[in-house]
C-alpha cells in the first residue's frame, strides 16, 4: 500500500538477510546538527550527501494533506536517485526518509515517528484513514413560500419553512 499524502509505501520482502536499522528520536535533533542523505544511485551504487539540519519545527500538513509529526529540514543537496534516502545522524541513526515532493523547493524529512504511523496504518487498514468532507447538489422546487423578515445590524434575514436565507 502508499499514501501519496505522506509520500510513503509499504513493500513486501521475502529476505532473511535484512538487518533492521536503528532509528532515532527526532524529539533530541537539534538544528546545526551534522547529517548525511544516504541512498542508492539508478546504477545501484551507494551515493551520499552531507549538510546539516537547516530547519525543525513542529507538526504540520503536506500541501497533499499529510500529517507529519514535526518539520525537519536538512540542508543537503539530493543527487538523482537520492529521492527516499534516509537521512542519517553522526550517531549512525536514521532521523527519517528525505522527500522532494512534500513542499516546494525544499528537501523535506519525514519523521520516523511519522513513517511509523503511516505503515501502522497501511499494514492495518490499507491506507491511512482521513477525514473528508462531502457536498451534495440537489434540484430545487421554488414555490412562493409566506416570508418574514427583519432588520439586523444592517442585513436581511428571510426566514421560509427551516430554510434560513442571508
Amino acid at each position: 500500500g502508499s499514501d501519496a499524502a505522506t509520500d510513503l509505501a509499504v513493500l513486501r520482502v521475502d529476505s532473511g538477510k535484512l538487518i533492521p536499522v536503528e532509528t532515532a528520536d527526532d524529539k533530541d535533533l537539534l538544528t546545526g546538527e551534522v547529517v548525511l542523505a544516504v541512498g542508492r544511485s539508478g546504477l545501484g551504487d551507494i551515493s551520499t550527501s552531507s549538510g546539516i539540519v537547516a530547519r525543525t519545527g513542529s507538526a504540520w500538513r503536506s500541501w497533499a494533506g499529510g500529517r507529519l509529526d514535526r518539520l525537519i529540514r536538512p540542508d543537503v543537496r539530493l543527487y538523482v536517485g537520492q529521492a527516499g534516502s534516509a537521512l542519517v545522524n553522526q550517531r549512525r541513526q536514521v532521523l527519517g526518509i528525505n522527500s522532494p515532493a512534500l513542499a516546494r523547493q525544499a528537501v523535506i524529512t519525514i519523521p520516523t515517528r511519522t513513517i511509523d504511523r503511516t505503515v501502522d496504518a497501511i499494514l492495518e487498514r490499507g491506507h491511512v484513514p482521513r477525514p473528508f468532507l462531502v457536498s451534495q447538489c440537489r434540484p430545487f422546487r421554488y414555490r412562493r413560500l409566506p416570508v418574514r423578515t427583519f432588520q439586523r445590524r444592517r442585513s436581511t434575514i428571510g426566514i421560509m419553512r427551516g430554510l434560513v436565507a442571508v
